[in-house]
């Protein structure tokens, strides 16, 4: 077995058993190897060199730990259920990335990490301690994938078909990289107080504890009238994809649900100005749409029903390509459930 590729053409159904076990090594393997590549050995933040970088967490500690008793999470592998990875995480690998050192970890993100600082106004501070966390994040898997295609590049030289299809989506992750990097400087400065550097769409506070925590940044395709907020396929360096950034985060007897983007992002404004017109309902429905469809990096808590991931609309949407023209139906479950959205009818959003 010489291409990566083959392991996702496998019937799991179907193989024998210690076959699996042997292909999930070697792809266990590969991806730590691939990850090693992808390694920086100095901290992104501070620049010192470090010999063992920190582990860092997206989504606060504070969170993680309300969500899960056990340390377990249920994720988007827990839906789609392929067979090589696993069908849950613990807590040192739920939503990490290993880029910046331990003192970084412990003094860039001090505001975002403390649940006091969620009960009045959002400041600026907080805002970009949040969307640093998002880029290194992203920045983290942009950096994998490039190792990725480097060594596919090298495993398939005699296939054109390859080749280019390889050399394409390096092009793309070269011009996220650089994006991150700037996104990245942009927090770095309002941390540092130097800019005002986001536009908070809006704060939603529930009066209940959802079983679902997210925290990450989306680009998305259209917006409510089919407008095209990013293309995606635009390769000009000239062309800058915006992120919408988004949190929901359960605390005790409540969750913080919040929207924002980078200051001076204008295609999200037609976008933002129906999102505020919404009911509550209809907003989380919104933002519980976006992350399923958009993202893999939410986290269910271990308390969640069994049930619930076996429903096949969400999984459908969970495997399916991020086209947000119209908002489908997910299912829908009281406020104690996962589904942000206590109870709602079916709702459209076109005009």
């Amino acid at each position: 077995m010489n291409n990566i590729w083959n392991f996702f053409d496998i019937d799991a159904q179907n193989s024998d058993a210690g076959d699996n076990i042997e292909i999930k090594k070697e792809y266990s393997r590969y991806m730590k190897n691939i990850k090693n590549i992808a390694k920086f050995d100095k901290c992104l933040l501070c620049g010192e060199q470090c010999t063992s970088l920190c582990n860092s967490h997206t989504i606060p500690q504070f969170i993680m730990k309300k969500l899960s008793d056990n340390g377990s999470f249920y994720y988007i592998n827990s839906l789609i259920g392929q067979p090589f990875s696993k069908q849950a995480l613990g807590k040192r690998e739920a939503m990490t990335f290993n880029l910046i050192c331990n003192k970084c970890d412990q003094i860039y993100f001090s505001t975002y990490e403390n649940p006091r600082n969620y009960s009045n106004c959002l400041t600026q501070k907080l805002l970009a301690e949040v969307a640093l966390k998002n880029n290194l994040r992203m920045l983290s898997k942009r950096l994998i994938e490039k190792s990725f295609y480097l060594d596919q590049l090298k495993r398939n030289k005699s296939s054109n078909g390859d080749k280019i299809s390889f050399t394409s989506f390096l092009t793309f992750i070269e011009l996220d990289i650089k994006e991150l990097h700037k996104s990245i400087k942009l927090a770095n400065d309002t941390i540092n107080g130097k800019k005002n550097g986001y536009y908070l769409i809006d704060h939603i506070t529930l009066n209940y504890t959802t079983k679902m925590a997210y925290q990450g940044k989306i680009a998305l395709i259209t917006g409510f009238d089919n407008e095209v907020i990013n293309d995606i396929y635009n390769s000009g360096e000239n062309y800058k994809i915006q992120c919408l950034h988004i949190s929901v985060f359960p605390v005790e007897n409540k969750t913080h649900v919040f929207l924002f983007i980078e200051d001076g992002d204008r295609r999200y404004s037609k976008f933002y100005k129906k999102f505020r017109k919404l009911s509550l309902n209809d907003k989380l429905k919104v933002v519980n749409y976006i992350i399923i469809k958009y993202s893999e990096d939410w986290l269910l808590s271990s308390k969640t029903e069994k049930e619930f991931l076996k429903s096949q609309s969400l999984i459908k949407e969970a495997k399916s390509t991020a086209m947000l023209n119209i908002f489908s139906d997910l299912p829908y479950f009281d406020e104690k459930g996962f589904v942000l959205i206590p109870k709602i009818k079916k709702c459209h959003f076109s005009k």
